[in-house]
Formats: C-alpha cells, structure tokens, sequence
C-alpha cells in the first residue's frame, strides 16, 4: 500500500513539470498571439511540455550536485557568515551544505516562487491592459482632433460594408472579430516588449529568490540574529 507520508520524489517532479508546463503555455501563447490569429495549439503544447522537462532536468541536476556537496563536506570546516559586511558566526560546513538541500527540496519554497512569478505576471498583465488601453483611447482621440473626416469615413465603410452584405449579422461578427484579434495582437506586442524593458531596466525577478531567502532565514535563526540583508560565505578550514 503506498504510504502517503512518505514523499516522493516522482510527484514532486510531477507537479514541478506541470507547473512549469502551464506558466511556459501562457507565455507562449502570448508570443504565438504576436505572430498570428490563429496559433497553432499542438505546437505550443510540446514547447511548453519541452520547456519545463528542461527545467526539471536542470532541477535535478542542482539537487543531485547538492548531495554531492553533503557527502564531500568537511567536518573540520566551517562557513563563516557575514551580514552587510560584518562577522556574524561560523556554521559547520555539512550542517551549511545539508541546510541547502533541505531548503531545495520543501515544497513550500516551489510554492511561494510559483506565487511570486504568477503575482508578477499578474501584475504586468493588468500594467500592459492599462497601456493599451491608454494607447488606443489617445489615438482615437488625437485621429477624431486632427482628422475627423477620416475617422467618419472609416465608421462609415464599416457600416456600409455590413449592409451591403448578404448576411449583415455575419459581416459585422466578421469585422468585430478582426478588430478583436486586432486589439489581441497589440496588447500581446506591448506585453512583451514592455516585459523585456522592465526586465532590462527594472528589478530583476530571480527563479530562486524563495529559496534563498529560506535559506538565509535558517542561517540567522542558527546564528540568532534578527538582522536582514546581504550575507556572503567563506569557508574556513579549522586546525
């Protein structure tokens, strides 16, 4: 009978990869709205699968050479840390390295990452919206200032074009559609491109950030202190 308490590793990796699987589809999607109106489903499904059988691999490889790490410590070694600059204490080494491995492997780290990268692709979704909304209202607005006449004539050809039509209900839900697929193919553009320029010119958003901060806040409660900021380790050899 399988024993529920007992973790698995095969589960872990089962929910890592559809995870991974579901966030790489919604980007892809998105980059697939760019190129086209009708993106081809099967294929950004394999991607985005390929994508995050990738990321496990690169996953298992980082936890398999932590192990390592724990089974080459010293234990005539120590870490010694420092906070914003100054000495706070040494950890032994293997008790550092096998911290590390404990962190890697709480699910509740993959959880509060996920959170964090859909919360900021949330976050940007609802920025990008706000931009093209802007960006659609000016244009409209700065087309009806400067060129109304224009602006009449196109509303008007719209209107016409559907009632010249055999089935104006059709031809209408035809060009609603367009203009839809349209606005899609703009939102998806700026989405990417204002992505790229807060990634380049903005904070950066680390895939690891939940662990490490995990895995600093082990070390103060080790250490006993309270105090945030920058650690850095240097390992030290002890006679």
């Amino acid at each position: 009978m399988l024993d529920l308490k007992k973790p698995r590793a095969w589960a872990g990796s089962l929910v890592f990869v559809v995870a991974i699987s579901a966030m790489a589809l919604a980007v892809l999607w998105v980059l697939a709205a760019t190129s086209g109106p009708h993106p081809n489903v099967s294929h950004i499904v394999v991607c985005a699968v390929i994508v995050a059988l990738v990321m496990e691999g690169i996953r298992r490889a980082k936890l398999a050479e932590l192990r390592r790490d724990l089974a080459k410590a010293d234990d005539r070694a120590v870490m010694r840390v420092t906070l914003n600059g100054i000495d706070m204490g040494e950890v032994p080494e293997p008790l550092f390295v096998n911290m590390k491995l404990v962190t890697a492997n709480d699910a509740r780290n993959y959880v509060a990452q996920f959170y964090t990268i859909l919360r900021a692709f949330w976050r940007h979704a609802v920025y990008t919206l706000a931009v093209t909304i802007a960006l659609l209202f000016g244009y409209f607005a700065w087309k009806g200032l400067v060129a109304p006449a224009d602006l009449a004539r196109a509303a008007l050809d719209l209107v016409a074009s559907t009632e010249a039509h055999a089935d104006p209900v059709q031809r209408l839900a035809d060009r609603l559609h367009l203009i839809a697929s349209s606005v899609v193919s703009i939102y998806a553009m700026f989405y990417m491109l204002l992505g790229c320029m807060r990634l380049t010119f903005g904070a950066s958003l680390s895939i690891s950030n939940a662990f490490h901060e995990d895995f600093q806040r082990r070390l103060r409660l080790i250490l006993g202190t309270p105090a945030a900021g920058v650690m850095s380790f240097h390992r030290v050899r002890t006679a």
